[in-house]
């Protein structure tokens, strides 16, 4: 196998990975005691990049209601206040990734004696990056913060739906189950890259 097959199975590989998802909480909050939770006013993006879908709110909610309806928390009435009140920050960044390998000329099918050289794969691409934050409008305090950052493919521009459940799922897993403690699961980077 080339060089240049490795370098590509290497990368290739490294896309299967799931893209890591980082998270913060307050300590001192007490989530036994929250069991609502409601969306920003009057949109539940606080910040998106220009030109975002107008849907994608809708897809973020109704995503983010079903994971913490799962982990037993209920979404508040038209004109209750929530114990929770959850807002996404969205960003996009275009991005360069450039790998270098070397290749070599050969004269014949098992000589390796022909001269090096390097070559380079350049491959362009688009960063997003969802942030999910939980205020406590009692304490006018943020208690929980969940981030991640994953290439945006062209299946998730045609699919938007499917990839806000899965965004939003991967990060909400780690948000503490109603009635569990302040020191509840937190991610793999507690209070990194924030």
């Amino acid at each position: 196998m080339s060089l240049r097959s490795l370098s590509l199975l290497a990368l290739a590989a490294a896309g299967c990975a799931a893209p890591p998802v980082f998270t913060d909480l307050d300590a001192t909050a007490d989530f036994s005691a929250y069991q609502t939770f409601g969306f920003l006013e009057p949109s539940s993006v606080a910040t998106g990049p220009e030109g975002m879908n107008p849907m994608l709110p809708g897809h973020l909610e109704r995503a983010a209601s079903a994971d913490l309806t799962d982990l037993g928390y209920r979404r508040c009435a038209e004109g209750e206040t929530p114990d929770l009140v959850v807002s996404f920050t969205l960003g996009a960044r275009d991005r360069v990734q450039e790998t270098e390998y070397p290749s070599f000329y050969g004269r014949g099918r098992y000589d390796w004696g022909g001269p090096y050289y390097q070559q380079t794969d350049v491959r362009h691409y688009t960063e997003g990056t969802l942030c999910i934050d939980f205020f406590d409008p009692a304490r006018d305090a943020p208690v929980w913060h969940g981030k991640t950052v994953r290439t945006v493919t062209r299946k998730l521009r045609e699919d938007p739906a499917e990839a806000a459940r899965e965004v939003i799922g991967a990060i909400l897993e780690r948000f503490p189950a109603r009635g569990a403690a302040g020191d509840g699961p937190s991610g793999e980077a507690q209070g990194a890259d924030s």
